[in-house]
């Protein structure tokens, strides 16, 4: 609790949850360029490659949707993930995180209340659920997209406004949206950051579905950090390879 005394890291005041996001971001690549920022079993970006693929993505977004749009992000464990979400805040959009590994039943009735404008997936990973609506176009994430063009810049997206949905396991009934702002992920994340004292040297291992606000905030505190974030789905891995990953980094 409260880190170790003697470490050096930058804390987060209170000044800092208002600004965006993507603000925070960007100033993080500014000073961490070449830094590995997000790895998984097969990629990984430095904060750079990580910065352009996201700018490159929310050029496309912001092209194809309106302000107060809600883009659906369907994809596994791995280093599209925070790039895409950081594309939607880029673009000014919210996002609603879904785990393509759920029950087909679960992802059915989270699309069709969610009823998002855009989805970001992979090829194929919604064959067999139905969106809800048929015509919503689907970007295919497979490979790291090529950076905006010279002049780009962030849209804004209001502290207060929507930014993040996830929804409970619908465990008791039927799943349930939770909204949470800008403000609140930056919450989340000053409460991680100040209490463990983490700085750029730091690298994460979250185990956490990315469709869970616990996903969402482990990988938005290590890369508002400086930090690095290592993306394995303990469902495939197992324990052996969770040991292994853990040794390794």
């Amino acid at each position: 609790w409260n880190g170790p005394t003697g470490r050096i890291f930058t804390r987060f005041c209170d000044e800092d949850l208002d600004r965006p996001i993507i603000d925070h971001f960007e100033r993080v690549t500014r000073q961490h360029r070449n830094r590995i920022a997000v790895t998984d079993s097969d990629t990984s970006l430095s904060f750079a490659e990580l910065w352009d693929g996201l700018s490159g993505l929310a050029e496309t977004i912001t092209a194809e949707t309106k302000p107060g749009d809600l883009i659906g992000i369907v994809l596994p464990t791995c280093s599209m993930f925070p790039l895409a979400a950081l594309a939607c805040l880029a673009a000014g959009r919210p996002f609603v995180a879904l785990d393509p590994h759920y029950p087909g039943h679960w992802l059915s009735q989270v699309l069709e209340d969610a009823r998002p404008a855009l989805i970001i997936g992979r090829e194929n990973a919604l064959r067999s659920v139905d969106t809800g609506a048929p015509t919503t176009r689907v970007i295919d994430l497979t490979r790291l997209p090529k950076a905006a063009r010279k002049g780009w810049r962030p849209n804004q997206l209001g502290m207060d406004e929507p930014a993040c949905v996830v929804f409970t396991s619908g465990s008791t009934g039927r799943p349930k949206g939770i909204v949470n702002s800008q403000r609140n992920l930056l919450q989340r994340v000053s409460q991680s950051i100040n209490a463990a004292h983490i700085n750029s040297e730091d690298r994460f291992l979250t185990l956490a579905s990315l469709s869970t606000i616990v996903g969402v905030r482990d990988i938005m505190t290590a890369l508002l950090g400086g930090a690095s974030v290592h993306l394995l789905d303990p469902r495939g891995a197992g324990g052996r390879e969770i040991l292994h990953v853990i040794r390794a980094k």
